[in-house]
């Protein structure tokens, strides 16, 4: 029988603290902000939305492009990047 769920077989592995998550942001939105509008993979609904981390900045890239592909200059000219730590240990799945 398949696992239930996508990521049912895989470990929680905790993140410790003041391990560096990275961000893609478009510039002119913060960097806290949360897609909630369905156009995300994983989007959740308002006023949950979700937030993509990665553990490496180019992982934070591949994800706002959804894999590999060319990137214009345009399009990483509207982009920044965010290097966020949290303080305390996180638990992720």
């Amino acid at each position: 029988m398949g696992a239930k769920y996508l990521f049912d077989n895989i470990s929680t592995l905790p993140l410790a603290a003041g391990t560096p998550l990275y961000r893609i942001f478009r510039t002119g939105r913060s960097r806290w902000w949360f897609s909630y509008d369905g156009t995300g993979r994983f989007d959740l609904p308002f006023p949950a939305g979700t937030c993509y981390l990665a553990e490496d900045p180019l992982a934070a890239l591949l994800q706002v492009r959804r894999g590999l592909t060319l990137l214009s200059e345009a399009f990483l000219d509207a982009r920044q990047l965010l290097a966020a730590r949290f303080r305390a240990r996180v638990a992720r799945s």
